[in-house]
């Protein structure tokens, strides 16, 4: 059962989730070529470790910690309606949706330089554009 929050910008548990959400992306801007690279190789590096310690550990404190207000993003939101699209000739993966999502939400916030931050990670690592 979800619990309704006064006020959701002051509560230490979303406040908690929110972090969790920052400490996610600046790690994964510092990791994930190189944990990318170690795939590649099948090798496991530090990168490899700090990536998959993020995405199984730190990202899950987001929905966690941000209780229903984390799963709420604008990211994932644009990741569903575009699942709904059943075109044969079109295959988004799933990582493509939410990184398009994820542009769009901060779009929405008005945070251009957040997008402009992001997209040479997106071309590195061919995620939607």
């Amino acid at each position: 059962m979800l619990v309704e929050r006064n006020n959701k910008y002051n509560d230490p548990l979303v406040r908690m989730g929110l972090e969790a959400a920052k400490i996610t992306r600046d790690a994964l801007l510092r990791d994930a070529n190189g944990a990318l690279e170690a795939m590649s190789t099948k090798t496991v590096t530090e990168s490899f470790k700090h990536a998959v310690d993020t995405v199984f550990a730190i990202s899950g404190a987001v929905g966690c910690f941000g209780v229903h207000y984390g799963r709420m993003a604008g990211a994932h939101a644009v990741h569903n309606g575009m699942s709904l699209v059943k075109k044969k000739h079109i295959k988004f993966f799933m990582e493509q949706k939410v990184s398009y999502g994820i542009l769009v939400q901060l779009l929405a916030e008005g945070k251009k330089e957040e997008v402009e931050r992001l997209i040479p990670f997106y071309k590195e690592n061919d995620l939607a554009l």
